[in-house]
């Protein structure tokens, strides 16, 4: 494992994870949600985007192409909030929650990969 690659990639999953959760805090406050936002649905949110660079600093020596690589891991890691949802009968909730997570997990392994000058294997 790469520490540059490591430390780029949970860097801007905090980055997103602080943007998703203030948007979150945001959205609920104006009553777009049809929920109240608590501080653990906000910490849920910013803990998961932050995981999703995590998981992507260790995939730096797996064989996918970055696009393919972060959006597995962005699908994948998002589920875990996109369940809730889901079950509760909102299943556009679902989608908007994995679809932001997978758009996450492809720019964080994008950036990550060029600002590490990693080679890209078809």
């Amino acid at each position: 494992m790469h520490g540059k690659r490591f430390l780029i990639a949970t860097a801007l999953g905090a980055l997103f994870g602080a943007f998703c959760a203030y948007g979150t805090k945001m959205s609920s406050d104006a009553g777009e949600l049809g929920f109240v936002a608590t501080t653990g649905i906000i910490g849920s949110v910013f803990y998961n985007r932050l995981l999703i660079g995590v998981i992507l600093g260790f995939m730096g020596r797996c064989k996918p192409h970055p696009v393919i690589r972060g959006a597995i891991a962005g699908v994948i890691v998002s589920m875990g909030l996109g369940i809730t949802p889901l079950l509760d009968g909102d299943p556009m909730g679902m989608v908007i929650l994995v679809g932001a997570g997978t758009v996450i997990g492809i720019v964080i392994d994008v950036v990550t990969t060029w600002l590490t000058k990693e080679k890209v294997t078809e």
